[in-house]
């Protein structure tokens, strides 16, 4: 999976849904969130940008030992789990529902990604877009999001859920579900953005990093620049190149690496580290900010 996928269904979902304005993440939006109580009001505005009427009603699922809170009728429902992050159901005939994963609620960015993908699902069934791989639905919902105008709120809830996966171009769930990893959302966002016609200035506003890191690498590649162009094709960009150890001879050359070695985001400050290529998870320490996580092999 690489930039030619995103390519390719970026112009697929263009000619179904159109290309919307960006929604800015606002700091009062992810305010809202902090609220549980607001969720319905978050999605109600989300869904009126993407413009589906009626919205979703909202449910806040836990485990077994966390009651269910039905946000519309206050009813609460013991022993329902939830086996994802969120998810959307009851689409036939009748108002949609959104259940998001209690623990979910603690982390505002990722909560707006959340409720930003399960729009996208609803988007995507009522116009009848459906990907040409059936295991390719959840992917396909990420980057409708970002054509919805989604795309800062995605990318900025990325961040927070990918941690080792950063680097990834595909992130794969537990139970096996490929989703957009954070380099091909990036890009996603990053093109649409360009579709649109979008200022720089626009393009980086309520961008978090690493995400900052990545666009403004796009920006070289399109400029002609070789600068990071290395660090795009461990991360499933354009064709293959030597490895590197992240060291710059001088301007747009960077020295081989013999060694077998990728070049990672950290999670962090968004600086670029040096691991050894393992074949298994393994965690880092970010010798500039600290941060702990952990990386996993590519996709």
């Amino acid at each position: 999976m690489n930039k030619a996928w995103v390519d390719e269904n970026l112009q697929l979902l263009r000619t179904a849904l159109g290309l919307y304005s960006e929604l800015l993440p606002t700091p009062g939006l992810y305010k809202r969130l902090f609220d549980v109580s607001k969720l319905p009001g978050v999605v109600g505005d989300l869904a009126r940008h993407a413009k589906i009427f009626p919205p979703p009603s909202v449910e806040i699922a836990g485990d077994s030992d966390i009651p269910v809170l039905d946000l519309q009728t206050g009813g609460r429902y013991e022993r329902k789990v939830m086996d994802s992050a969120g998810d959307i159901s009851g689409r036939l005939g009748a108002r949609a529902k959104i259940r998001i994963g209690a623990r979910q609620c603690y982390r505002v960015h990722s909560l707006g990604q959340i409720l930003a993908h399960e729009i996208s699902h609803e988007v995507l069934h009522s116009r009848a877009v459906t990907p040409r791989d059936a295991s390719h639905a959840e992917m396909l919902a990420d980057l409708a999001g970002v054509c919805l105008g989604f795309g800062k709120m995605m990318v900025n809830g990325a961040a927070d859920q990918a941690a080792g996966g950063i680097g990834l171009p595909v992130y794969v769930s537990s139970s096996g579900v490929p989703y957009l990893g954070y380099p091909l959302l990036a890009y996603a966002y990053y093109r649409c953005q360009r579709m649109r016609g979008t200022s720089r200035a626009d393009l980086y506003e309520g961008v978090k990093q690493p995400a900052l890191r990545f666009l403004k690498a796009f920006e070289d590649l399109d400029r002609g620049r070789h600068v990071w162009r290395s660090v795009m094709a461990l991360v499933g960009f354009g064709a293959k190149e030597p490895e590197t150890d992240g060291t710059q001879m001088v301007q747009n050359a960077w020295r081989v690496d013999p060694s077998r070695h990728n070049l990672i985001i950290c999670v962090g400050c968004g600086v670029t580290l040096r691991v050894p290529v393992t074949g298994k998870p393994m965690q880092v320490r970010c010798p500039k900010c600290g941060a702990d996580f952990e990386v996993r092999p590519t996709y």
